[in-house]
């Protein structure tokens, strides 16, 4: 891969003139959408205008289709047996949630889903039996889908093998509907092959970003099985060791627990502190007091501010819901551009005004494409992590990465229409920051953290200013307007499988602290507020 980690600069103390564009990183990382989803019309035939020659942009060709398994009671009406991909301005689109499990997505990277009776969900895990693998052909989505729309809707009316139903899989959206991504992607940098770690779940992924690892887990359940492992050092510690400048703080959205810590508990457990609210990372962009590196989660249960598409209930099947979450992400994502672009603060090392963002990178970025369509087949060939005697669940050998996500840079060092078509993946973020901190303090305190990392890239490339541009000449974004009254939360509303996971990890957090958790299950938003609320409690009374 593009940019090898061999950073014999860092190794001598030498930063690398490019990695010194920025003291700040901010990363606002969401959920579950894939390249194509989001931003696969974002470039017209590829052309860009990109200040870097031969630049273009592999986006979703406007002629890929998927079939449609022969058992669909309801065919295209084309008489074609193929769903083509088209646009939409949909918000709530894919409804409801596609299947993101690695059992799933294996249907959706080779189309062969478990056959003789078996459930899809046991081995081989939809693989096909040819040793080695073969290339995937990416033309399962469709078949996926209906069997997810089998598993979560029930009533006739919901039938999900309609075409209306099953087709929404293969819909990318339309660049006008994303006036805050579709912008920012333009303006400032988007990479067309940056790939997420594992063909899974979000735990996974996330846990990839930041420690090179997922542990030999390859889904979000079962809890108790993260809590056991969960203990391996990440960026955080790495950062907190280096007994240097550096510093970091998590900002989350959803209350009382963050997710990170969830994922990380016993390496970070003793970091209490570095963990916010989400209004606190607004409150430090205000007053110039960033860390050198802030990770932000959007609130993935209430405000559902996060992309991720809805679970199914409540009579959504046919797109009665007031506000879909690709338009709540939208208004996070500009409110967070907007509060790094008018920071004001101390200046920084590259700053010519008394303005952060001179010297802030900010990434915007998204776990895992979720079920989402896209056409690009995963890296083949990766270096595993070192799992010693770890379980690799369902038997994953952790050697391919998961589908194309959107990644957009944003800092006064890159220029309008960059793009970034080297592969990369989640620990090219860990490569490129070890790579500048190391530098800037010993490289002893920032080695590579896991194998997968030593044949991943650094993003080093992205910065194609010949000169910083002020903020002032940064593009203004406008987020969409909510809907005239607008419902963002209703209580009944079901939970997906990730809020699940919180619900659980949560109380797999309590256990690990000696702290009863609370006995009942949470399955819709009222129950799993109270939930939280009630494990705050019970940590307040345990403090």
């Amino acid at each position: 891969m593009a940019g090898d980690r061999s950073s014999e600069s860092a190794a001598h103390g030498e930063v690398d003139p490019r990695l010194e564009k920025f003291d700040h990183v901010v990363v606002l990382m969401m959920e579950n959408r894939s390249l194509d989803n989001l931003l696969g019309f974002l470039y017209p035939d590829g052309v860009t205008g990109n200040p870097m020659a031969g630049k273009t942009f592999e986006g979703v060709p406007e002629d890929w289709s998927n079939p449609v398994p022969a058992h669909a009671k309801d065919q295209p009406p084309d008489g074609s047996g193929r769903v083509f991909v088209s646009k939409t301005t949909d918000y709530k689109q894919p409804f409801p949630d596609p299947g993101e499990e690695y059992y799933h997505v294996n249907v959706q990277l080779f189309n062969q889903p478990n056959t003789n009776g078996k459930p899809t969900n046991s081995p081989p895990y939809n693989l096909p039996p040819e040793r080695p693998l073969p290339t995937p052909s990416m033309d399962g989505f469709v078949t996926d889908y209906i069997e997810k729309l089998g598993e979560a809707v029930s009533k006739p009316k919901d039938n999900p093998q309609s075409f209306k139903n099953y087709s929404q899989i293969m819909h990318c959206f339309d660049p006008d509907a994303l006036p805050v991504l579709a912008t920012l992607a333009r303006d400032f940098a988007v990479f067309d092959h940056w790939h997420c770690s594992v063909p899974s779940q979000t735990w996974c992924n996330r846990a990839f970003w930041h420690a090179g690892t997922s542990f030999g887990r390859v889904n979000n359940s079962p809890f108790g099985e993260w809590f056991k492992h969960n203990g391996a050092p990440t960026i955080f510690n790495q950062i907190s060791d280096s007994n240097s400048h550096l510093s970091w703080k998590v900002y989350h959205d959803t209350p009382v627990v963050s997710l990170t810590n969830l994922i990380h508990f016993h390496a970070l457990d003793r970091h209490e502190f570095h963990f916010h609210s989400l209004d606190k990372f607004f409150h430090d962009c205000k007053h110039g007091e960033l860390p050198s590196y802030s990770f932000l989660e959007p609130d993935f249960i209430f405000d559902h501010n996060d992309y991720h598409p809805s679970s199914a209930g409540w009579d959504l099947i046919d797109g009665k819901e007031d506000v879909g979450a690709v338009l709540l992400g939208e208004r996070l994502v500009a409110k967070v551009y907007n509060a790094v672009k008018d920071s004001m603060g101390k200046p920084g090392s590259n700053g010519k005004e008394g303005n952060t963002s001179q010297n802030t990178l900010l990434i915007i970025t998204f776990d895992e494409h979720g079920g989402c369509a896209d056409h690009v087949h995963p890296l083949t060939d990766i270096k595993p992590p070192d799992l010693g005697d770890l379980e690799h669940q369902e038997g994953f050998d952790f050697t391919r990465s998961g589908m194309r996500v959107p990644m957009i840079m944003i800092s006064a060092h890159i220029a309008p229409n960059t793009v970034i078509n080297e592969p990369m993946m989640h620990t090219s973020f860990l490569n490129t920051v070890q790579a500048k901190w190391g530098a800037e303090t010993s490289p002893d305190k920032f080695p590579p953290i896991s194998d997968r990392q030593q044949s991943d890239g650094m993003f080093t490339d992205v910065f194609t200013a010949p000169e910083p541009r002020p903020a002032s000449e940064w593009t203004p974004v406008v987020a969409p307007p909510l809907p005239e009254d607008a419902v963002i939360e209703r209580p009944e509303e079901p939970l997906h499988d990730l809020q699940v996971s919180i619900i659980g990890g949560s109380a797999e957090m309590l256990k690990a602290k000696g702290i009863e958790p609370p006995e009942f299950e949470a399955t819709n938003k009222e129950e799993a507020r109270k939930y939280l609320a009630e494990v705050e409690r019970r940590l307040n009374e345990a403090d």
